[in-house]
């Protein structure tokens, strides 16, 4: 467990890094049951990168994180422009 914590402190520092974050989420099946893995790779995250340090944290999704976002994305994009239909382009059909 201590290496497994080590290699996800290890990738989520490159990873927040890179992009600049302040949280990163372990997402999927497992993520649950993951949580003792999680919370001492957020200990040793603060060893791999610098002040404000990023937290990492389990999803309480589950399996089906990918469709509830994509379901929750979807739904704010048709609240945000209900009558924002893309437009699309028609092929001339006359010859």
């Amino acid at each position: 467990m201590a290496r497994l914590a080590d290699r996800l402190a290890r990738v989520c520092a490159v990873i927040a890094t890179m992009l600049d974050l302040e949280r990163v989420i372990v997402a999927g099946a497992i993520a649950p049951a993951a949580e003792p893995v999680v919370a001492q790779a957020t200990e040793l995250l603060r060893e791999y990168t610098h002040p404000p340090h990023p937290t990492i944290t389990a999803s309480t999704l589950g399996a089906d994180v990918v469709r509830t976002g994509a379901l929750q994305r979807a739904v704010a994009l048709v609240r945000a422009d209900p009558l924002g239909l893309p437009v699309t382009l028609r092929r001339d059909r006359r010859g």
